[in-house]
């Protein structure tokens, strides 16, 4: 049996922790694709106990944020879609899909603070699963059976969720 300085280890999945760092390092699953086919198309998705924004732009590109604005922590889900990049709806700084911040109303034409707001991870759509990596490098989707078959064969969930007991 796994002490519990072992099972802390091995569970503890928060930004920093060994095990959050392991699974980090691979693309996640984190929404399926028609969660964002509506009229606006943003979705909340919690990963790894963090708080993201997904969100489809005009051009159909993916953005996924950190959810709190960099500014003042504004929550990005009740941004308004704009110019090809979310608004955040307190301050009004937007973002670009990849996270750059090219808008700050009320700033200083020279401040800089706009270049180190950059806080966006990757994402990718493969066969309606839109998966997200927090590597530094970028290795391609994995070619899963799941993931290359006909949709009349592929089978995707969200909600639902088996609990089987092991090792009791």
């Amino acid at each position: 049996m796994a002490s519990s300085a072992q099972n802390k280890l091995m569970t503890n999945i928060g930004p920093g922790t060994p095990a959050g760092n392991v699974l980090r390092s691979f693309w996640q699953p984190v929404a399926l694709a028609e969660e964002l086919n509506n009229d606006r198309p943003v979705a909340a998705v919690q990963v790894f106990g963090e708080s993201l924004v997904l969100f489809r732009d005009q051009d159909g590109n993916l953005g996924l944020l950190e959810r709190n604005c960099a500014h003042r922590g504004a929550d990005l889900c009740y941004g308004r879609l704009e110019d090809n990049g979310i608004r955040c709806p307190f301050h009004g700084w937007l973002f670009s899909t990849n996270g750059d911040c090219m808008e700050q109303p009320a700033e200083p034409e020279d401040s800089t603070l706009r270049h180190s707001v950059n806080r966006n991870l990757i994402q990718q759509s493969k066969n309606g699963m839109i998966f997200a990596s927090w590597a530094k490098e970028i290795y391609p989707t994995p070619n899963l059976d799941c993931l290359i078959a006909p949709s009349t064969h592929n089978f995707r969930s969200r909600d639902s969720s088996t609990v089987i007991g092991c090792n009791c």
